[in-house]
């Protein structure tokens, strides 16, 4: 083995011990306190929202907090306007992502897919 060899075995052998050092007691942390997900979320705080209230929806429930997406509005392929209006009452299902992404988005619109035909008869879903 050349000694060029070895320094790269050094280098990425270092890398990964710093990584271990500032990472890991970090995941640990985080673990053992049962704080997987954070406060951070992009979803609404439906408490805070004046628009409405906690009896309009049944919510996700993120931790404690009941979260709901935010007002939306959008353009169907078809031109018609949809928002979350034409969704009132009903349980649907909102996944905001790029349709031209190359890896994850096929799979997940092919799930979709097949999460709305699965409960396309049932009138209390959109």
């Amino acid at each position: 083995m050349s000694k060029k060899a070895n320094y790269s075995y050094v280098g990425i052998a270092f890398i990964i011990l710093v990584f271990g050092i500032i990472f890991i007691p970090k995941i640990i942390n985080r673990i053992s306190n049962d704080d997987i997900t954070r406060d951070e979320s992009r979803s609404e705080d439906v408490s805070k929202n004046a628009k409405g209230s906690k009896s309009d929806l049944a919510y996700l429930k993120i931790g404690d907090e009941p979260k709901k997406i935010p007002e939306f509005s959008f353009t169907d392929h078809n031109g018609n306007t949809i928002t979350n209006e034409d969704y009132l009452g009903k349980v649907y299902v909102v996944e905001f992502f790029f349709t031209t992404c190359p890896t994850i988005c096929p799979i997940m619109n092919r799930n979709l897919v097949n999460v709305q035909n699965h409960f396309k008869d049932f009138e209390n879903f959109g």
